[in-house]
């Protein structure tokens, strides 16, 4: 697991706030932005995110845009804070788990987030990812490299 640091704070506070600013931007519901945001292009640079990013809201915007057309499909819309929340909550789990978004959304659902805002938005981010696991059994040695590894040689030894 990797360390949370600067890069990671930044990037995170970066996705929250295109999160939270997805509310007033698009007329789509805020399951339909994250469908969309998950598979964008946009996503992919953040997982690859270096030192070197600039990160200015007004292109994220513009790339989504570029990549998708508007739409107005669906009609539920969460808070700004609980978006902005899961924002943070989604790029934290990418960063320190060294794992993409995709894979983030597959293991902790839009819905399922979302709906644990209430739960969880005062506690830590850790806490709320353990929470999830917790709550699917879900086992957190699958994001350790080492853990990974060791799992590969037992297994090739078995066979």
């Amino acid at each position: 697991m990797r360390k949370f640091d600067y890069l990671g704070l930044h990037l995170a506070e970066y996705q929250a706030r295109i999160f939270e600013e997805s509310i007033v931007r698009y007329n789509c519901s805020s399951l339909v932005f994250l469908r969309r945001f998950k598979k964008s292009n946009l996503a992919k640079r953040l997982d690859n995110a270096n030192n070197n990013v600039l990160l200015d809201i007004n292109e994220a915007f513009l790339e989504m845009n570029s990549q998708y057309k508007e739409t107005s499909y669906g009609k539920e819309k969460y808070s700004k804070e609980a978006m902005f929340w899961a924002g943070y909550i989604y790029r934290y789990f990418c960063y320190t788990r060294e794992c993409t978004t995709l894979l983030a959304f597959d293991f902790i659902k839009p819905q399922e987030l979302l709906k644990l805002y209430y739960v969880c938005h005062t506690q830590s981010e850790e806490y709320t990812i353990r929470y999830i696991f917790e709550l699917h059994n879900y086992d957190e040695n699958v994001f350790d490299k080492d853990y990974q590894t060791k799992q590969f040689y037992k297994n090739r030894m078995a066979n």
